[in-house]
């Protein structure tokens, strides 16, 4: 039982550590590991798509429709968990050679695929993800709160709680992907903390260049077929601006890969507000 799926998600969970090397051994299946990467992605979908969609928790008597917080959170489950699949080879590649950089002489040399199937592992937390909406809807089956901006008041208890659950949730996969790399690469504590903040930096730097080239074409494309909505007392750049924070803000959220390291959302928050200013 411990060898299947459950099995081994309860023990990464756990964060067991001879997890890592049974999973990381030469030949061992990636089928388990791609689906704790699928699962984690669902479960990061979620909480990140219901934490984005606040007015889904304030119940009854809000500016908003239940139609377009649905949507919304929708749109952002969804768009998330795909970044965050899209994510796992590029993590797994970005701390294989962040490692392989950052190594001594002694220390074990993992390919693509080992180090792959042990940070997929790592993500396993992830999954719990889905408690974050769940816990947010219980304001729709509680009494309406008079008052749910008030602090101490049940609804800001009930946000406060989903917010927590969902930061200890990206530093128990922190914690993970920490064993993970110290493990299986056989390094130092100060070495695998390096690994993974260059990892972090250069997914940051990457993810904020492929932004700036997508609003740019954005801007061109919009240019050339005339496509700026006629919208009164909208700034022209208004295609570009949301494409940013509509698309960039949840691809930096989702391919965090939930490190919890908060870099590439760091980033995605100077680089989207630059949008009209990108091209004269």
């Amino acid at each position: 039982m411990s060898h299947g799926l459950i099995g081994r998600m309860l023990r990464a969970l756990r964060l067991d550590a001879t997890l890592w090397r049974e999973v990381a051994a030469p030949g061992a299946s990636t089928r388990h590991a791609a689906a704790v990467v699928a699962l984690a992605a669902l479960g990061t979908g979620a909480a990140l798509g219901a934490v984005s969609t606040l007015p889904l928790a304030w119940g009854t008597g809000r500016d908003t429709t239940f139609e377009g917080d649905l949507l919304r959170f929708v749109f952002y489950a969804v768009f998330v968990a795909i970044v965050h699949l899209l994510a796992w080879p590029l993590w797994a590649g970005l701390i294989r050679l962040a490692g392989k950089w950052l190594a001594t002489s002694d220390c074990e040399a993992r390919d693509f695929g080992q180090t792959a199937r042990a940070i997929a592992f790592a993500q396993a937390p992830g999954a719990l993800g889905v408690l974050v909406p769940l816990l947010l809807m219980l304001q729709w089956v509680l009494p309406a709160d008079p008052e749910p901006l008030r602090i101490g008041s049940r609804t800001a208890n009930v946000l406060l709680l989903a917010g927590t659950v969902r930061t200890l949730l990206s530093a128990w996969v922190l914690v993970g992907t920490f064993l993970v790399v110290r493990q299986i690469l056989g390094l130092s504590t100060g070495r695998t903390l390096g690994t993974i903040f260059a990892a972090g930096v250069a997914n940051a730097v990457l993810l904020g260049m492929a932004t700036v080239a997508i609003i740019l074409v954005s801007k061109i494309v919009a240019t050339v077929f005339d496509l700026y909505p006629d919208w009164p007392d909208r700034d022209v750049w208004a295609g570009p601006w949301l494409f940013a924070y509509g698309f960039g803000i949840p691809a930096a959220q989702g391919f965090e890969f939930n490190l919890g390291l908060g870099l590439s959302s760091l980033v995605m928050e100077f680089v989207a507000p630059l949008a009209p200013a990108i091209i004269p």
